[in-house]
């Protein structure tokens, strides 16, 4: 059975399925943080600022980082394989764990100024507490991390790599257009803000 090639691409120590259940645990998730999301978004105050048209960026890259992680992933398409695979799987879980630690982290920080759109609510102040004490999107860096780490976890680095640069991209036209809404919206205390911390990695960038 272990020499079938059926069973080695299934099964087998580098097959498909040893990752689905990491997959499922990843797509879990992904689904509790929408509902929490969406819950967030019907109870929030009207915006007193929003940004237009920061979403399509960052959506289209997390569908085709979605898509080529997956696709990668199930097709083996640019996977680790032999002894080095389950450092990389681990590596990912490792990954999503602490990105979506950081990201829940940075949630809870923000509390009902948190929702998926960039606006600014009633009474916005400067958060400085949780993650954002040192660094200003740190829900960006868990959800790069985790979007990394998943491609990781189905062993492909090809996956991975468009995962990252597709994320990149998106951050590089979302960020400074979401730092200007807020720096007018919050004035000089957002632009203190800025020059004290750095946006994504602490003491780095």
């Amino acid at each position: 059975m272990a020499d079938d090639p059926l069973y080695a691409y299934f099964i087998g120590p580098d097959g498909v399925f040893p990752s689905v259940g990491l997959a499922a645990l990843f797509a879990l998730m992904q689904f509790g943080f929408m509902a929490t999301e969406s819950r967030r978004k019907r109870t929030a105050g009207a915006a007193t600022a929003r940004a237009q048209g920061l979403f399509p960026p960052l959506g289209l890259a997390l569908l085709i980082g979605l898509t080529a992680r997956l696709t990668c992933g199930f097709l083996k398409i640019g996977v680790v394989r032999g002894e080095m695979r389950d450092g990389i799987v681990w590596a990912g879980v490792l990954m999503v764990a602490l990105g979506w630690g950081t990201r829940l982290w940075a949630q809870r920080a923000l509390g009902g100024y948190f929702v998926g759109e960039v606006a600014v609510q009633p009474g916005h102040v400067v958060v400085r507490d949780g993650p954002y004490r040192w660094v200003r999107h740190p829900a960006y860096t868990g959800g790069f991390l985790s979007s990394v780490g998943f491609a990781l976890m189905l062993s492909t680095w090809l996956g991975a790599l468009i995962s990252a640069v597709m994320l990149i991209w998106a951050y590089a036209v979302r960020v400074p257009r979401e730092e200007a809404l807020l720096a007018r919206a919050l004035g000089e205390a957002y632009r203190d803000y800025m020059a004290r911390t750095k946006r994504f990695v602490p003491f780095v960038f």
